[in-house]
């Protein structure tokens, strides 16, 4: 299941100070010149680390003793191995639409959607072709590359070991 990772998590507190200093200049009344500095540093916070969520970001994979965790651009996805039903490499893959996360020309991460899997959850680099694709038992799918070809087979192999698919 995909969950929310750290970085992010800082990134909606900013976000939410933003919306909270807003609100208290407009309902309050508090018009100083201090709320107008913490307002412009809560911004470039949030700018700073929305770049940092979303476009610095690379796909990282972990096989750990109790799963495969897959980190991104917005995704952070853990698959217990009991729970994989395949594990397949992919030469090309159609991506469909993004539902909710990122999409560049350099960077997928997120939720996407396309006919084979409905809503899936995908980490990629776009000039990657190869993607390692990993059905788990209840129908969902999640959908990685690494950084390059090379890595992503390696990666595909030593997976492969780990599950027993």
């Amino acid at each position: 299941m995909a969950k929310i990772t750290r970085l992010s998590w800082i990134l909606i507190a900013a976000i939410l100070a933003m919306c909270v200093l807003m609100v208290v200049v407009s309902v309050f009344g508090y018009d100083t010149q201090l709320v107008y500095i913490m307002l412009f540093i809560i911004t470039v916070l949030t700018v700073v680390l929305l770049v940092t969520v979303i476009i610095v970001r690379k796909t990282v994979a972990k096989l750990e003793y109790d799963g495969l965790i897959v980190q991104g651009a917005l995704l952070h996805a853990k698959v217990p191995y009991g729970e994989v039903k395949s594990v397949e490499m992919r030469d090309g893959f159609d991506y469909g639409i993004r539902v909710g996360g990122y999409a560049d020309h350099r960077r997928l991460g997120g939720k996407f959607k396309n006919k084979e899997f409905g809503i899936y959850d995908m980490s990629a680099k776009v000039s990657v072709r190869e993607h390692i694709v990993v059905q788990r038992i209840d129908g969902r799918a999640l959908v990685f590359n690494l950084e390059t070809s090379e890595e992503t087979l390696e990666f595909f192999e030593k997976l492969k070991k780990w599950t027993g698919r």
